[in-house]
């Protein structure tokens, strides 16, 4: 039996020197690291631990490992106890990428894409960039210094380094003011989706197809609600987009979140998460599968077509 540890960025003492409310993600965090800590229980081949934020309780089947400080998750001593690690952390200001790129340095296991891919997806502009150059049908997105570009005079400001809705605006251009860590995008009218998708080396797995209830609250955006696994009438050209995203980013691996704004006669790539995201707590529900067992439901033709929805706010 394989020993995995689960590190969850919110619950598990990635903000343990600040206070626990200044975080509006965490309610959304403990839904996602309690199923996927009990995905990979239920599956009976692991032994499964999880970092736990010492100020917090959660209610599932792993064992926690209680964290009172920072140190804890850079312990090279416990680490290398495991036998993978599942690395749940946000792109926000590099997270995922320093952390993965710490272990990658230390030769641990992970399941995850590689630092090289991640470094590319945690950067709104220079993913945007790469898009562009490799034919990704994408929302171009514009530095401060580069707003007058924008053929629009209703605009969208994000947090270059953001993680979902953390900071995503819908503000004239008049409006604007110049900051470095800030992207600016054209508005864009149109029906919000996310893709759940499985990576290996050398294929990849469309699994759910996600409906986001995205809503304007004093111009700021926010995700209310998730109905996963909708149908789809766009396969094909959703899968001719991953498998382009797939060899422009052979480094992508394991659960990637791709979320898309579908207009009348196009689908643009908004962002790309290699990560866990929310929408893969409705997957065992829906589909029938454990994502822990990807060596199964890679193989699957037919999926079960029901949906769920997961309220967020």
């Amino acid at each position: 039996m394989k020993k995995v540890l689960i590190y969850e960025y919110f619950t598990g003492g990635g903000i343990i020197n600040e206070e626990l409310c200044s975080s509006s993600l965490l309610s959304e965090a403990k839904i996602i690291v309690n199923s996927v800590v009990n995905e990979y229980c239920k599956s009976q081949e692991y032994q499964v631990y999880y970092f736990l934020d010492s100020r917090l309780k959660l209610d599932n089947l792993g064992k926690s490992i209680e964290v009172k400080s920072s140190e804890q998750l850079y312990d090279i001593k416990l680490l290398r106890t495991f036998d993978l690690i599942l690395p749940i952390l946000p792109e926000q200001n590099m997270e995922l990428y320093s952390y993965c790129e710490f272990l990658a340095e230390q030769n641990i296991e992970t399941l995850i894409s590689s630092p090289e891919t991640i470094k590319v997806l945690s950067d709104k502009y220079v993913f945007s960039s790469f898009c562009l150059k490799h034919n990704i049908p994408c929302i171009p997105s514009y530095l401060s210094s580069q707003i007058n570009a924008i053929p629009h005079d209703t605009i969208i400001e994000k947090d270059r380094y953001g993680v979902g809705c953390s900071h995503v605006k819908k503000i004239s251009k008049k409006d604007s003011i110049k900051r470095k860590k800030m992207i600016y995008q054209p508005y864009i009218k149109g029906n919000h989706f996310s893709l759940c998708v499985y990576y290996e080396k050398k294929s990849f797995k469309i699994l759910t197809l996600n409906e986001q209830d995205i809503v304007l609250d004093n111009n700021k955006i926010k995700l209310r609600s998730l109905k996963v696994n909708v149908k789809n009438s766009h396969y094909l050209e959703l899968y001719s987009i991953l498998r382009n995203i797939y060899k422009s980013l052979p480094g992508l691996y394991a659960y990637v979140g791709v979320d898309l704004i579908m207009t009348r006669d196009k689908i643009l790539v908004v962002e790309v998460n290699p990560r866990l995201t929310t929408s893969f707590t409705g997957i065992s529900s829906t589909l029938g599968i454990n994502l822990s067992q990807p060596k199964k439901f890679m193989k699957l033709s037919n999926i079960n077509p029901r949906s769920q929805r997961i309220y967020l706010s």
